[in-house]
């Protein structure tokens, strides 16, 4: 099968979560959803930068010990719409998505919710606690709180805008408790270059040789739909410097994993990166979510 012998020769890594996806997609249909969900709004009023909105699926039997996904909607912002596309999945295991939801006012501009808030366009550096990259840590606390749950880490979900927040996450928050990351067609990427200025690479950004080697070590999961090749609206996300890395998400994330892999290579170290290719989506969170399900919770068929 050709797409199997591509996924091969970037990884093996990708041959599992590939197949993992599809056997989620193809039993959709066959598999009843028997899971009674209950869809709940929680505000969080412990960040600065003022009351958010989390958009909640959870079981109606609450369990202590059940996963929680953290999601980052993308530029529009629209986490109703990216709560429902995790309510299937929410439906077929125990577990609780919250989905955050940040809008224009809170965080106005590309800077304030792709990149976190970690550095504005004029250069300055708000408290870490004014910053978006806190409010996961702030969101999972609340929920934990809320539904009285045990969790020790969370899984974060980012599409788009927010998959350009989720590769960063590990990065501004080193010790957060964050299990695994998975970052979804991310509008665009800082690539681990000192040459290239902050957004899009190193140069002012702030960050040492260590902390990136730390960043490109922890499990993180860069997600491209090989349809997504249309550029991006947004100023910053399609703006000349962004389109240095590719004229389209799949492109720019192919240059990024491409980038980091020599990275951690150079300072010879094992990547902790893994890539996964979503064959014949575009830029489709919907179509995503089911593949950062199947990574995470769905554990792979052996083989005969």
């Amino acid at each position: 099968m050709q797409i199997i012998r591509i996924f091969t020769t970037i990884n093996t890594n990708i041959v599992a979560g590939f197949l993992l996806a599809i056997c989620l997609l193809a039993s959709q249909t066959a598999t009843a959803n028997t899971i009674k969900v209950k869809q709940e709004i929680v505000e969080l009023k412990s960040w600065p930068g003022g009351t958010l909105r989390l958009h909640v699926n959870r079981p109606e039997a609450l369990a202590a010990n059940l996963p929680i996904v953290l999601v980052i909607p993308g530029a529009k912002r629209n986490a109703e719409d990216y709560s429902q596309y995790w309510l299937p999945l929410a439906r077929r295991l125990p577990l609780v998505t919250v989905t955050i939801e940040c809008d224009l006012k809170q965080c106005p501009s590309e800077y304030h919710y792709n990149l976190g808030g970690y550095k504005l366009q004029d250069g300055s550096t708000p408290d870490e606690s004014q910053q978006f990259f806190s409010v996961p840590e702030l969101a999972f606390t609340a929920i934990k709180q809320h539904y009285q749950l045990s969790a020790s880490g969370f899984y974060l979900f980012g599409h788009s805008a927010g998959g350009t927040f989720a590769h960063l996450y590990n990065l501004v928050r080193p010790q957060a408790p964050v299990i695994d990351v998975v970052a979804a067609n991310p509008a665009f990427f800082m690539l681990p270059d000192p040459t290239i200025t902050y957004p899009f690479g190193l140069k002012n950004s702030g960050f040492t040789e260590s902390q990136i080697g730390n960043w490109l070590r922890k499990s993180t999961l860069v997600m491209l739909g090989d349809q997504d090749l249309e550029p991006r609206t947004k100023a910053l996300s399609n703006s000349p410097f962004a389109q240095q890395q590719g004229l389209a998400v799949f492109s720019r994330g192919l240059k990024f994993f491409a980038r980091s892999t020599d990275w951690n290579l150079a300072q010879k170290q094992q990547p902790g990166w893994q890539l996964v290719i979503a064959h014949g989506v575009g830029h489709d969170a919907e179509a995503m979510a089911p593949y950062a399900f199947a990574h995470w919770f769905l554990p792979p068929k052996k083989q005969k």
